[in-house]
């Protein structure tokens, strides 16, 4: 990964903690935010890091993306949303504290 990357990693936090809270039993409103607030901070982070990261870590960050996005929007049902809240969350988590190590070196 390119040591630039790792400004982006407060946004990635928050995007994390973002879809965290979407977790919890909140305001049906949060629920339409987050499907705009996760994906523009993605694509912010994919925008400004797009040659610092592997395939891999850009498939998994467009899936997010596709499955958070506003316009298509995918009914899985309350516990199936707990489960991919949790899963973003915790991988946009690890992948933030993986870019912060890079700039720390």
């Amino acid at each position: 990964m390119n040591a630039s990357l790792g400004n982006k990693f407060g946004v990635m936090h928050l995007v994390a903690i973002l879809i965290l809270i979407a977790a919890l039993p909140v305001p049906y409103g949060y629920y339409q935010f987050i499907r705009y607030a996760a994906p523009a901070g993605i694509i912010f982070i994919l925008i400004n890091g797009w040659q610092g990261f592997d395939s891999l870590n850009k498939a998994i960050l467009l899936l997010i993306v596709l499955l958070f996005n506003p316009i298509e929007q995918f009914n899985l049902g309350r516990s199936l949303w707990i489960v991919a809240d949790l899963i973003s969350a915790g991988y946009l988590w690890f992948l933030g504290g993986k870019l912060m190590r890079v700039v720390s070196k």
